[in-house]
């Protein structure tokens, strides 16, 4: 648990939870107490925890129930109200209510801080509907009318919508309070395009997009708030955009709500939210009609498949003929993102969007995150880069139930099942020229650093060169990275080996001619972490053509054959660095393939790995009861298995900078004799 680690690591910590009342779920709710109490037995510092809330029924009895000192500290109005006058008066030195004289900046702060009884939400968005004025009399008017409570402020905001722009501010009001994912100010704009049709059905009308999306933040003035985190030179509509505060939500919600277009009822809103889906999902599914981009893509792919789930656990027998009737023709259509949405993988995972996808080897699905705007920024997923995933392991891909007989869904369980499993994700019989294709695909497409390490420092064109010796279908993605530009020849890795010194140990003629006969310009001659040059490496593997080969390629190959036999020879007698072992008495030390990396273990309940060029580069794998008694890799180098006392194999992920203590994939029980 790392907060408890680092509570640890202090004698006295601090806790604050502000507006435990917010979370809207009562699971949740007393999730959060269960844990603040758990910690405040297990840490071993003076933990001081304060929790903010309005007095709800709920909160108030499960604070009670909790076995741990507390008290508790009641605000009164009057208090607040010192806050809220206090607020006010700081808000008069800055424009425009500085511009205003004394004498009316007292009267706003008397009243205001008077009639809000407590309530700061209101009081803020009083003195903000009042910033547009200047003389007394406008002022004054506005004063003299304050509506009393949020509720009658939130339906004065409701009303001043123009008539026109009702349907708008309706389908962006409803997304923000019922979306499972975040919203974007760009999305919003899409969001805005989706209309009632004839016999109250949905659609998705692009004509209706906004521009300028900052153009809803006009309509929705006080309703909604943006959050400006994005950085000076990224795209100001990505930052997310939230109803202004809780009670937005909880009115709209709620049956004040005087104009029907406005009524957020849980059931009306989750079909809106399919129906609005599924309009978007079958628009981009219509190559005839697509205008990319669709920056709604995975959100509504996501709703779609929560809200549809849930219809089909709530609705009454007629309400499922309804939602068969709506979504039945999509799936006979086979229809790519609404297929996608209602698949057996939660797409909702892939949080590198383009990046998950390149990792999958999946190119309609690539298409698919570069259609939903996705700007092509290719990152990490897991602990390696993308394309290195790419080349790791055969690609998977999306593809039909076998038993899927859409056309001849006539009974509801029938469609129950297409719902919650109409596709599936597998391991597709993909060789290795569909990666060939992959990379075709984004060198025509997206802007991609093939030059980009993971974190044991390999390229992707590294990477290939490793396992193009065994897998011959790679050496055409080789050939064809050889011919862009961008790529780096002379990469390499942490140990200094560029793709020659790969060659030369793998005995790779093909490789090595390859790399000689490219047409970038090819450094002969550098040396790696120990000194050695490739002419070094060759002359050591015996390697007599290749050594040949660079001799002639080099201005002075006699010195350099001096230099290399000198060094070949001293390999054997080079003093390495020694390693002092915390567990104690090491029972097994084994290197990877790569030679990168040692892994010890012994009588302690921990495994070391240790980097082979750097020994203060360790990282040690915990979770084992006894001691280990033996560790092998996998043949990717990517996996460790270790068999320790108290009878059990566990895999762990060997390449990450820290321990994980949730790696655990499987456990067996091992024999009395492989225990002896």
């Amino acid at each position: 648990m790392v907060l408890k680690d680092i509570l640890e690591e202090e004698e006295r910590g601090f806790i604050v939870v502000d507006a435990l009342d917010e979370c809207d779920s009562l699971h949740h709710r007393i999730e959060v107490l269960e844990f603040l109490s758990w910690l405040i037995v297990e840490v071993k510092c003076d933990l001081r925890i304060l929790v903010t809330s309005r007095p709800e029924h709920d909160i108030v009895n499960a604070m009670t129930e909790l076995k741990v000192p507390k008290r508790f500290v009641p605000f009164d109005t009057d208090s607040v109200n010192q806050d809220i006058h206090a607020h006010l008066v700081g808000l008069m030195c800055r424009a425009p209510y500085s511009r205003w004289a004394k004498s009316i900046q007292n009267e706003v702060i008397t009243q205001i801080t008077a009639e809000s009884d407590g309530v700061f939400r209101w009081a803020d968005l009083q003195i903000q509907s009042l910033e547009r004025f200047s003389r007394k009399p406008d002022i004054r008017r506005v004063l003299a009318r304050l509506p009393k409570g949020l509720n009658q402020t939130y339906e004065r905001m409701l009303d001043t919508i123009d008539e026109d722009y009702v349907q708008d501010a309706s389908a962006v009001l409803r997304w923000l309070c019922y979306s499972r994912l975040p919203l974007t100010l760009k999305q919003l704009a899409e969001i805005a395009a989706f209309r009632r049709s004839t016999g109250n059905q949905v659609v998705f009308d692009p004509e209706y997009r906004f521009e300028d999306p900052s153009e809803i933040l006009a309509i929705l003035t006080g309703l909604i708030t943006v959050l400006e985190y994005n950085e000076p030179h990224e795209d100001p509509q990505d930052n997310m955009v939230i109803l202004s505060h809780f009670s937005v939500s909880q009115y709209l919600k709620s049956r004040d709500v005087t104009r029907p277009e406005f009524q957020m009822i849980d059931h009306d809103s989750a079909w809106f939210m399919v129906q609005s889906s599924l309009a978007y999902l079958g628009h981009y599914d219509n190559p005839l009609e697509r205008l990319v981009p669709y920056p709604l893509l995975l959100g509504a792919c996501v709703n779609l498949s929560n809200f549809a789930r849930g219809l089909l656990e709530e609705s009454s027998t007629d309400q499922l003929q309804d939602l068969m009737k709506l979504i039945t023709p999509y799936l006979r259509s086979k229809s790519y993102a609404i297929s996608l949405a209602l698949s057996d993988r939660d797409i909702s995972l892939h949080v590198w969007g383009l990046t998950q996808a390149v990792n999958t080897g999946d190119i309609r699905l690539m298409q698919f995150f570069l259609d939903s705007g996705d700007t092509g920024c290719l990152g990490y997923t897991g602990h390696h880069f993308a394309l290195h995933g790419l080349s790791l392991e055969e690609p998977s891909c999306f593809i039909p139930r076998s038993n899927a007989s859409l056309d001849h869904i006539t009974t509801i369980e029938e469609f129950k099942m297409h719902i919650t499993q109409p596709s599936v994700w597998a391991r597709a019989e993909i060789t290795d020229e569909h990666i060939l294709e992959t990379v075709e695909w984004l060198l025509a497409h997206v802007s991609v650093d093939f030059n980009a390490v993971d974190v044991s420092g390999e390229s992707f064109l590294l990477r290939l060169a490793r396992l193009s010796n065994t897998r011959p279908g790679l050496r055409k993605v080789m050939e064809r990275l050889l011919t862009v530009d961008e790529v780096d020849i002379n990469t390499k890795n942490r140990l200094g080996w560029g793709l020659l010194v790969i060659a030369i140990t793998a005995k790779d003629d093909w490789l090595f001619e390859t790399i000689m006969a490219c047409n970038k310009t090819v450094q002969i001659d550098p040396q790696d972490h120990y000194g050695w040059t490739p002419l070094d490496w060759a002359l050591y593997q015996k390697q007599d053509s290749m050594a040949q080969r660079l001799m002639s390629a080099s201005q002075d190959p006699g010195h350099n054959a001096k230099d290399a036999r000198n060094n070949a020879g001293s390999l054997a007698v080079t003093e390495t660095e020694s390693w002092r072992s915390p567990l104690g008495e090491v029972w097994s030390v084994n290197f990877s393939h790569d030679g990168l990396r040692l892994a010890v273990s012994g009588d302690a309940c921990d495994i070391f790995i240790i980097e082979t060029y750097n020994n203060d580069s360790q990282v040690r794998l915990s979770h084992n009861y006894a001691g280990v008694g033996n560790t092998a890799w996998s043949p990717n180098d990517h996996l460790i298995v270790a068999c320790s006392q108290d009878r059990h194999a566990r895999i762990y992920d060997s390449v990450v900078s820290k321990p994980r203590d949730i790696i655990v994939l499987y456990q067996v029980w091992l024999t009395e004799e492989y225990l002896a």
